[in-house]
């Protein structure tokens, strides 16, 4: 019974023994005192301590106490935080801060073998730069005025104090200007006005750290404009193509109508579906308390891409190539390219732009193309889209015979 009862003992005290351990605490700074065997001096943080760091370090000591046995020190940071033993002694490390001065954090328990791994940590959160300015506003329509108000958390703003900086475009203005700088605060209030449309934007700078600086918050004031448009080809079967936008719901309503041609449009709040075989205009106008805003126009065009027709194939002496939407001048291609079959060189290169430009376009919307020099054989004939057509290249095989 005794051997039993040690046995259990030993077994149940290597059991302990292998269990992760939080330190207490984790030390920043201080120096290793070799009559303790400890590091001593510095600071001392308890788990999820928020830790601001001056952002003129680079790099930062850390530790935490050094334990006897078995036991070492674990760590593992945030990925834009990279941690090193320092002497190889894993109870401290050199820790190389962000140099972009991004938030990260630092953790560390103690394990003994066979222990591998645990989720009991001590933690903490290492900050330099000010947190981005979250904003209080209220919609400001044309020819009114309200109060804004921003707020940012900074933890050295006795040592290395940041600035509120505002900038306005369009209608608004801040404190009667278009830029203005409140300094020394981590919150302040201004007064914006609106002539018609606008956008106010807000960030935190710290002047003694090299002007490093947030990113900025901003607000619409005004009327809505639609903001970043975009749209292209979803399904080249069905000619269907989609629209996106920077969407301000709920605050803003959209609006989509056919104004030119004829379209199936699927509205998803900001966002569209759009199909139609022969081409249309759509646009898309915005509506909030301030009335609606200027509205956004685009041309989709017919189905069957750039080029409406290539004729007569097989060609002896000339190519007459037909384009669609030949009145969108955007949605013309650029270039023509004609390839051998076996050819990645053209042999002909005609800029559609040239010819629209000098009125040569026969019946104003076909290119000739001379064939007759070249030898017989397959060719292949590129049409090659203006950088913002949203159209893909379309290529036709040609026979010359």
């Amino acid at each position: 019974m005794k051997h039993f009862l040690l046995l259990t003992f030993l077994l149940l005290g290597n059991y302990l023994m292998a269990q992760p351990i939080d330190p207490p605490y984790i030390r920043i700074g201080g120096t290793f005192d070799t009559n303790t065997n400890q590091v001593v001096g510095g600071t001392t943080y308890t788990n999820n301590s928020i830790v601001w760091i001056d952002c003129g370090t680079s790099n930062i000591t850390v530790s935490v106490p050094i334990m006897g046995g078995t036991y070492s020190a674990y760590w593992h940071s945030s990925s834009n935080i990279t941690l090193t033993s320092a002497g190889g002694i894993s109870f401290i490390q050199t820790v190389q801060l962000d140099p972009n001065k991004g938030d990260g954090d630092i953790a560390v328990v103690y394990l003994a073998p066979p222990a591998s791994n645990s989720s009991n940590t001590m933690r903490i959160y290492i900050k330099q730069k000010p947190s981005v300015p979250s904003l209080v506003t209220s919609q400001v329509c044309s020819g009114n005025s309200a109060t804004f108000t921003a707020t940012s958390t900074y933890g050295l703003q006795s040592t290395k104090p940041m600035s509120l900086v505002w900038q306005t475009t369009g209608g608004a203005k801040v404190n009667s200007i278009n830029n203005y700088t409140q300094p020394n605060v981590t919150a302040g209030s201004v007064t914006i006005t609106n002539s018609s449309t606008g956008n106010v934007s807000v960030r935190a700078v710290v002047p003694g750290c090299s002007n490093l600086q947030t990113a900025s918050t901003g607000r619409e004031v005004g009327a809505p404009t639609i903001k970043n448009p975009n749209y292209w080809l979803f399904d080249p079967g069905s000619n269907m193509w989609q629209f996106s936008q920077i969407s301000e719901y709920p605050s803003t309503t959209y609006a989509f109508s056919v104004t030119s041609g004829s379209a199936s449009v699927i509205q998803n709040v900001g966002d569209a579906y759009i199909t139609t075989s022969g081409g249309a205009t759509i646009c898309v106008t915005g509506t909030n308390s301030c009335g609606s805003g200027a509205p956004f126009c685009f041309y989709v065009p017919a189905s069957g891409g750039m080029l409406k027709a290539v004729s007569p194939n097989p060609a002896r002496e000339d190519l007459s190539v037909q384009f669609n939407n030949a009145e969108k001048a955007d949605l013309l291609p650029s270039t023509l390219l004609l390839y051998q079959e076996s050819s990645t060189n053209p042999i002909k290169s005609i800029s559609v732009r040239n010819s629209l430009e000098n009125k040569t376009l026969v019946d104003r919307d076909k290119i000739k193309i001379s064939v007759a020099d070249l030898p017989r054989g397959v060719y292949y004939l590129h049409a090659i889209p203006s950088r913002d057509s949203k159209q893909d290249i379309q290529k036709v095989r040609i026979v010359l015979d």
